[in-house]
């Protein structure tokens, strides 16, 4: 995983939690640099995937700042993209 402080891929994994019942994995890492981050993961199948990225080619300004500001409640961030990609 890239470090979004220096932007290497030299980071180790610190904690890794299931949520929801093992849908999603939390991963707390730290990077080389001393920069803490934590990462979700989800597994999709390939369908789900390609379907996915061709809704995120659509999504307006608008849509890509509401993930922003909620970006730090999985949840939140989840239910904003079922929206829009029932939405397309």
């Amino acid at each position: 995983m890239r470090c979004p402080e220096c932007e290497k891929d030299d980071d180790i994994v610190t904690d890794s939690r299931t949520l929801q019942d093992g849908i999603y994995t939390r991963r707390r890492r730290m990077c080389k640099c001393g920069y803490k981050f934590t990462t979700y993961e989800m597994a999709l199948s390939p369908e789900e995937f390609h379907f996915i990225l061709n809704g995120l080619k659509k999504l307006t300004s608008a849509e890509i700042s509401k993930l922003i500001e909620c970006k730090n409640n999985i949840e939140k961030v989840t239910k904003e993209l079922i929206d829009i990609v029932r939405r397309i």
